[in-house]
């Protein structure tokens, strides 16, 4: 929902932006699952890590040599956790900030701004802290895991 318009129900509003969260989730995993994964191969494998080789040749190496698949190899877990992290962030963050419209104090315009609320400033912090302290744990874990 676009910041101008009328919202209704703080609890709808968390609703909608988790459904939303979950779609930019979804394809934030088709689109980027299969650019991360060169990406890994041309740092983890001595193949991939000449200077003539680069982000194409290697696409079309890793595609000739093991099919369209392995791009979204261990697509699935990774696909689970961006649509709960994003759900999340866009939901915590519209749970605040539609919470708050009523309240003059969070309302205020901050100084300085171009006329940014200060309810907006804080859902989004709100919001950036809840999720770096839900997906820190998982983060930490997949490199300790790729690492050994």
């Amino acid at each position: 929902m676009s910041h101008g318009e009328k919202r209704s129900n703080w609890v709808r509003e968390g609703a909608l932006s988790a459904f939303t969260g979950g779609l930019f989730g979804m394809t934030n995993t088709l689109v980027g699952h299969p650019l991360d994964t060169i990406k890994t191969k041309m740092i983890a494998q001595g193949e991939h890590m000449s200077k003539k080789v680069g982000y194409v040749e290697t696409l079309k190496k890793v595609y000739g040599k093991e099919g369209a698949f392995v791009l979204y190899r261990g697509a699935l877990s990774a696909g689970i956790g961006s649509i709960v992290f994003r759900s999340t962030g866009f939901s915590v963050f519209e749970l605040f900030y539609t919470r708050w419209e009523k309240n003059e104090f969070m309302c205020q315009k901050i100084p300085g701004s171009a006329g940014l609320e200060l309810r907006c400033a804080a859902a989004g912090w709100l919001s950036g802290s809840f999720r770096a302290i839900m997906e820190c744990p998982f983060e930490y874990a997949k490199v300790k895991r790729q690492t050994g």
